[in-house]
């Protein structure tokens, strides 16, 4: 009984996975491999090959490299030393690491409240 209360908590999770991640993956790949009118095609992936795109891509790789590689040399010592010492306000600290995290989706709000007024579109 026990095994079938856990396989009936992963059912939620199950349909958000096909929902917000298999479902959009198909149709990104059905939308690649496809025309206007729904044929067969390769000319959509050829297309990435064109030199704009390849050195769009290249920088948006060489950006996220260079993003990865400082906000590991600037978090992970910090989150060893913090993790190393105790103190008094360590939970006040680890809330303003995890803070900014919080930010993007703040940001992501006001957004859609300043294009759904009545100035927006």
């Amino acid at each position: 009984m026990r095994k079938l209360g856990r396989q009936l908590l992963a059912g939620p999770y199950l349909v958000w996975i096909i929902g917000f991640i298999l479902l959009p993956i198909v149709i990104i790949l059905y939308y690649a491999f496809t025309n206007t009118s729904g044929a067969f095609t390769w000319d959509n992936i050829a297309a990435i090959a064109d030199p704009v795109h390849v050195k769009s891509i290249l920088l948006s790789l060489k950006l996220g490299f260079f993003c990865t590689v400082v906000c590991l040399l600037l978090a992970y010592p910090l989150a060893m030393i913090l993790n190393s010492f105790h103190f008094k306000h360590q939970s006040f600290v680890v809330f303003l690491f995890v803070l900014p995290m919080w930010m993007n989706f703040m940001l992501r709000i006001l957004a859609w409240r300043l294009l759904l007024s009545n100035n927006g579109i």
